[in-house]
């Protein structure tokens, strides 16, 4: 049986782990600052999937998201399951965890991106209810 939990800092090597099967290498040390940082933020939340074996299967990050064109809404950072466990509905008790914190929050609607190479992914996202917004381009640029 699978739980859905908030994320812990304990939860950092799972987490850095499968961040890297999403295409986003990252430290186990790096990613427990951003869960701390995101746990002390009360405008976002972290849950983890965990097995019977206690084995981390997969995350979510959600944010609050302010703008001032469009009604608040709560964004997904990022959702990963364990590509050896995918297809068992861990990344829809995942969604769901998100969704209901979203209405906690005052939210009615959950927006999320995803890269126009996730086949896959867009295909779930289609049948948990999810609709294409648009398409766009993502711009990046480091200040130093």
């Amino acid at each position: 049986m699978m739980r859905i939990l908030p994320a812990s800092i304990n939860d950092s090597p799972s987490l850095a782990s499968l961040s890297a099967q999403l295409g986003y290498p990252i430290s186990p040390a790096e990613i427990g600052m951003a869960v701390e940082r995101a746990l002390a933020d009360p405008g976002q939340t972290v849950f983890v999937a965990r097995t019977e074996a206690d084995v981390v299967a997969g995350w979510v990050h959600a944010f609050m998201r302010p703008m001032l064109m469009v009604e608040r809404h709560i964004e997904v950072g990022a959702l990963v399951v364990d590509e050896n466990q995918r297809g068992q509905g861990i990344g829809r008790m995942l969604m769901a965890a998100v969704e209901a914190w979203a209405k906690e929050q005052g939210c009615t609607t959950v927006f999320l991106r995803s890269g126009e190479q996730r086949v896959d992914a867009h295909r779930f996202y289609d049948s948990i209810g999810y609709q294409r917004l648009k398409v766009s381009q993502t711009f990046i640029k480091k200040l130093e």
